[in-house]
């Protein structure tokens, strides 16, 4: 979830009442504005919902796939999320907002909170008679659910020769060069074959299994060779929903035994690979066991953890930690935490949770001392862990806490120092700013330490350009003159080179300046108009403004 707006208001529908495009365009770059503003002009945002407080957001919006975004009002905070791959405000985030805004009354209130509606459902179901079910199934099954009730009937001859044509198909689409350089057609045509196998898993399990562990190879060679990757856009493969949905259900099929043997089978053949694409299979292991399976995975884990990779013992761990003795649990997270902070916070917890404080703390600073070079933001939380465990053993802690700002040098970090501490404030504030200026200044803003932190950039200039931008964004109105100043500099740094990128950060800078001058903003306008005219592109970002 990515933090969007602060806001007073009780419920979305009354927040996005209030918000305006210009308030969207200020929290994502303008290149991110722009598609999000094409996607929601050409309708690819549908099936928006809120919940029934109108707290929760979700809608679909059509991009290379179908993608969901959430928006949630949580304490006064409006955050966002996709399920695209961006990692920050993406453009599904923005074309989604921007929807709501346009006009909220298409967005409808979500079926599934209500409380009766699956109980209408099922007594509705449970009044019809078995022909006029039979009637619903024929008109309404897809395909795939006649192709698997087919193929559970099917006799061992006609299930061995469907067998057969798939795998000889799925061999010529490996084989087809035009799909190896086309991975979304390629994934589709894999789909549709794989899907003629439905029902067959436990009469053709070993078949299944090896045909699978076949395309895993021929896949990773095609990666090897430079194929399956789509170079416009930069996009290494992926295999699709479908293909890992199938991949576990036919994990799932298999007896407790069975199961274990093959996750061995592929943990190793992923470790082989020079590539993370099938990395996600390995998250089979966390759905296709059974309760009663839960003894047979614990005995599985314990014999055969020093040889699984660390992603299949975490995902073992989770599933029986609850089944694992303190010795046990000890003994795993000794191993998953060599270079995971999660893990060795949850080995410190284990050892204090069982009465042993000096080694809980013992834990954490052997693991400190070890992970000094990595980078610190991962090592927050065992910072935090670490103080808190030293300051229930009544330790003084003013040299500790320095130590700790000087390896973990965030605002976060900051804040939990003086949590913990009572004295040496400005030692800790001055060391923070020596160490790392960026975060002293995330620091003073959540602490509407204002006038601070705008003399803090002017002393400070090797803060990060992306924090000063996002400093000035957001209070422009305060420091109107250096906010000017600053969106100034910016427009003439990037006049001096060509391309599209270069001119969006020129004309947000020039948006920023006309909401506290628009006089100066208009002289920027008139001079680039003047003396830039050659640039076509820059012309047109500028007839939007």
């Amino acid at each position: 979830m990515h933090t969007l707006f602060d806001t007073s208001k009780k419920n979305l529908h009354a927040f996005f009442k209030s918000l305006s495009s210009d308030d969207i365009r200020d929290c994502c770059s303008l290149s991110v504005f722009r598609r999000g503003e094409d996607y929601f002009e050409s309708d690819a945002v549908y099936q928006a919902t809120y919940n029934k407080e109108k707290t929760l957001l979700k809608a679909i919006v059509n991009g290379n796939e179908d993608y969901t975004v959430t928006i949630m009002l949580t304490e006064g905070a409006i955050s966002g999320s996709c399920t695209c791959p961006y990692g920050d405000v993406c453009k599904h985030l923005v074309a989604t907002m921007l929807y709501v805004v346009d006009d909220d009354s298409d967005v409808e209130m979500d079926n599934n909170v209500e409380e009766d509606s699956g109980n209408l459902f099922q007594q509705y179901l449970q009044t019809l008679s078995k022909e006029e079910l039979v009637d619903l199934v024929e008109k309404f099954a897809p395909d795939r659910f006649r192709t698997e009730v087919k193929n559970k009937f099917a006799n061992a001859g006609s299930a061995h020769n469907t067998f057969r044509k798939v795998e000889q198909k799925i061999g010529k689409l490996l084989e087809n060069e035009y799909l190896m350089h086309n991975f979304y057609d390629f994934n589709h045509a894999l789909d549709s074959e794989l899907s003629k196998l439905a029902g067959l898993e436990k009469p053709l399990q070993k078949e299944i299994e090896n045909l699978l562990f076949h395309i895993l190879k021929k896949i990773e060679n095609a990666i090897d060779d430079g194929e399956l990757y789509e170079y416009d856009n930069d996009y290494g493969y992926e295999p699709s929903k479908f293909f890992n949905d199938f991949f576990t259900g036919f994990v799932a099929s298999l007896g407790k035994e069975q199961k274990t043997t093959f996750l061995a089978k592929l943990d190793k053949v992923i470790k082989e690979h020079s590539y993370s694409t099938f990395e996600d299979l390995r998250d089979a292991a966390s759905m296709v066991f059974v309760d009663d399976e839960m003894p047979h995975l614990k005995k599985t884990l314990m014999a055969g953890y020093h040889t699984f990779s660390q992603n299949l013992t975490k995902k073992y761990y989770d599933r029986v930690h609850h089944l694992l003795s303190y010795d046990e649990k000890t003994t795993i997270l000794n191993v998953l935490s060599e270079r995971d902070s999660d893990r060795i916070v949850e080995l410190a917890i284990l050892h204090d949770t069982h009465g042993k404080l000096p080694k809980a703390i013992e834990t954490l600073s052997v693991w400190l001392s070890g992970n000094r070079d990595s980078y610190y933001f991962r090592n927050e939380k065992v910072h935090a862990l670490y103080l808190d465990l030293l300051k229930k053993e009544n330790r003084d802690l003013s040299d500790i806490a320095a130590d700790i700002i000087s390896n973990c040098p965030t605002h976060t970090m900051l804040a939990k120092v003086f949590s913990v501490t009572d004295h040496d404030h400005d030692r800790y504030e001055l060391l923070l700013e020596q160490k790392n200026a960026g975060e002293m200044l995330l620091y003073l803003q959540k602490n509407d330490r204002l006038p601070e932190a705008l003399a803090l950039i002017k002393r400070k200039p090797d803060i990060y350009d992306s924090l000063i931008n996002d400093f000035f964004r957001a209070h422009k109105t305060l420091f109107p003159d250096d906010a000017t100043a600053y969106f100034s500099k910016l427009i003439d740094k990037n006049l001096k080179s060509t391309g599209d990128r270069y001119y969006e950060v020129i004309t947000e800078a020039i948006r920023q300046i006309m909401k506290v001058d628009l006089t100066k903003a208009n002289e920027h306008i008139n001079y680039i108009r003047a003396n830039y005219k050659r640039r076509s592109n820059l012309m047109a970002m500028l007839n939007k403004l």
